[in-house]
């Protein structure tokens, strides 16, 4: 009875590793067919069409899908910022006409449009030169936790090395150490080599849902190794 109900135990735990290694695939395939490519400014990119109450902007391929900001300034010029990007999921899915955007107004005075790929920057549209381009910055907050991670495997690797003799000391390590390994893998997939984001919140959902999935599959893995190991012992 102790033999079948371990082997049972063991076939849980076996489904339960499953589930959450095919959970962290999902979350990753996800995460890069929806990682936006945000777009530079060329010409056949976006063209505008300025009329005397409304103002054009049309979004041509590659670009899949845009964002458009606008933002009121205390001197009465509006600020109208223009962002545009593919995804591999909306290059498969997406129509391919181009997109339109209009900008209504009783006159075009006091007008900016600004265009950004989150490195450089463009003035599409000023009605006055009172007013210049904006530079945005991409966030690097995922590139000091990554960094963090780095250095806490190094440590953890330290640390078993220097209790190497100590089983019991070193097994609690090993398990530790499975979770800036694991938020390293999780961050290269969502992100790469990549330390800045443009999307650093959703960046940091999807890296996050995947480091659990991975640590605690991982930690599952190296508990029946190590039981089985000591069983053998």
């Amino acid at each position: 009875m102790k033999s079948l109900y371990s082997k049972n135990f063991r076939q849980i735990i076996i489904l339960c590793i499953t589930i959450l290694y095919t959970m962290a695939f999902c979350v990753s395939i996800f995460a890069v067919m929806t990682k936006r490519n945000y777009l530079p400014y060329t010409e056949s990119l976006l063209k505008m069409e300025l009329q005397k109450d409304q103002l054009s902007i049309q979004f041509n391929l590659p670009a899949t899908d845009y964002e458009v900001i606008q933002k009121d300034m205390d001197d009465g010029f509006i600020i109208y910022e223009v962002k545009t990007w593919n995804t591999y999921w909306d290059s498969l899915v997406k129509d391919k006409e181009p997109m339109v955007y209009e900008i209504k107004r009783d006159n075009l005075l006091n007008l900016v449009v600004n265009y950004s790929d989150y490195e450089n920057h463009w003035n599409l549209y000023e009605s006055s030169d009172t007013h210049g381009g904006f530079s945005v910055l991409r966030r690097l907050v995922l590139g000091y936790y990554f960094i963090v991670a780095l250095i806490l495997c190094v440590f953890f690797f330290i640390l078993e090395l220097l209790f190497i003799k100590l089983r019991e000391v070193r097994i609690w390590v090993e398990r530790i150490l499975l979770l800036p390994v694991s938020y390293i893998l999780s961050h290269l997939i969502v992100r790469g080599f990549a330390s800045a984001s443009a999307e650093a919140y959703r960046d940091f959902i999807l890296i996050c849902i995947i480091t659990v999935c991975l640590y605690v599959a991982s930690l599952l893995v190296l508990i029946l190794f190590q039981s089985k190991k000591k069983i053998i012992a």
